[in-house]
């Protein structure tokens, strides 16, 4: 009986210990699964609470699977939360609250060091050698025209950049999907459609000249257009000029010999 008392002692003790110990613990460091926002701040000293609010970083993510991470504070984007100073929690309720999850108030004040943060987004990479987005065109092949279409190219305005990161740093995102803060062609493939469907029309048309002798002659458009795809109206008068030298006759001076050897010249 003493025995079985002294084993039941011992636990007691054991346990009162390892109570009192992680009491102890956790009056000095956070629970488990304790977050601040989207930051896993599980296990941390609650007096070192306030500095994680104030070193957050935004992620920013673009084309190409680029992804880059910018220190709030260097970027002149400055947090600050003062409730956390005063943080507490019931250290003695562990048993009941290791399996729990808690959720810290985001509680920000928020201030934006306007030239620091335009500063900075100069030293991004994503902004760094940048393809410049182009446009859409037809290019005209030997039997017709094709379109090339457009490319988007990854070049960022940086005007758009700045207003999206302070409108996702106000509404506490930490997290920017960039999309229509790049430079976009202003002629896309879709536009041309119509365009090509009538520029592969000409192409593919023949016009006959009946000419004053009898015969005929044959002429395709696409020889006559320049490197715009429009008509070339030098060629067209050049080739206009060369039929009136030939057959256009009227009024010319024309040349005879005669019987006996004399050469006369004839108007009209």
């Amino acid at each position: 009986m003493k025995k079985k008392l002294s084993l039941f002692l011992i636990l007691i003790l054991i346990l009162g210990a390892i109570y009192f110990g992680l009491g102890y613990y956790f009056s000095i460091y956070t629970f488990p699964n304790t977050y601040f926002g989207h930051q896993d701040v599980s296990l941390v000293k609650i007096s070192s609470l306030p500095k994680y609010a104030e070193s957050r970083e935004l992620t920013i993510k673009g084309r190409d699977d680029h992804e880059e991470i910018i220190n709030l504070k260097a970027s002149g984007l400055m947090e600050r939360a003062d409730h956390l100073y005063d943080y507490q929690q019931n250290p003695w309720a562990w048993p009941l609250e290791i399996l729990k999850e808690h959720e810290i108030q985001e509680e920000m004040t928020r201030k934006i060091d306007g030239e620091r943060l335009q500063a900075s987004l100069d030293q991004l990479e994503i902004m760094k050698n940048p393809i410049n987005p182009q446009n859409a065109h037809i290019e005209r092949k030997e039997d017709g025209f094709i379109i090339s279409p457009e490319r988007e190219g990854n070049l960022i305005h940086k005007e758009r950049l700045y207003s999206a990161i302070v409108q996702a740093f106000t509404k506490g995102e930490y997290e920017l999907n960039l999309d229509s803060e790049y430079e976009e062609p202003e002629i896309r493939k879709e536009d041309l459609e119509d365009s090509l469907k009538q520029l592969n029309k000409i192409a593919k048309a023949n016009i006959k000249l009946l000419l004053p002798d009898g015969t005929e002659d044959q002429l395709k458009p696409l020889d006559y257009m320049d490197e715009n795809n429009a008509v070339n109206g030098d060629m067209v008068q050049k080739y206009v000029e060369e039929l009136k030298a030939k057959y256009d006759n009227i009024g010319a001076t024309r040349s005879f010999t005669t019987s006996g050897g004399d050469r006369i010249d004839i108007s009209g």
